[in-house]
């Protein structure tokens, strides 16, 4: 998994703990919509490197 990809998951991760114990509704849903996006890129990611393997 490259450096990119790593750093990705770890922000995806980052958010989903932070959207675990927060307190705030829209704070949630701000830092859950975050981490669909990532999600995103590194499927995304993911495609593209195997496309080019």
């Amino acid at each position: 998994m490259s450096r990119e990809l790593r750093e990705f998951r770890r922000l995806e991760r980052v958010c989903r703990e932070s959207a675990a114990v927060s307190t705030l509704a829209i704070e949630r849903e701000a830092l859950l919509s975050v981490v669909d996006d990532l999600r995103k890129a590194i499927e995304a990611r993911e495609h593209a490197q195997q496309r080019d393997a």
